[in-house]
């Protein structure tokens, strides 16, 4: 098991926050909207990741 800092699903997380903070603090305006579709993605990502960890998890057993 990856330790937690180096997982996939960590580094997502961290770097989509990360770009909607930098995108804020540069001018870039960013509606409601496109916003709640950049984290729509990536919480469909993460579940499907963390969805293919746990398949992956049970066939080892």
């Amino acid at each position: 098991m990856d330790s937690g800092f180096k997982s996939r699903k960590f580094i997502v997380a961290v770097v989509t926050v990360l770009s909607i903070i930098i995108a804020s603090l540069t001018g870039v305006e960013l509606s409601d909207a496109e916003i709640a579709s950049i984290a729509g993605i990536v919480m469909t990502y993460l579940g499907g990741q963390s969805y293919v960890d746990v398949s992956s998890t049970k066939n080892k057993q």
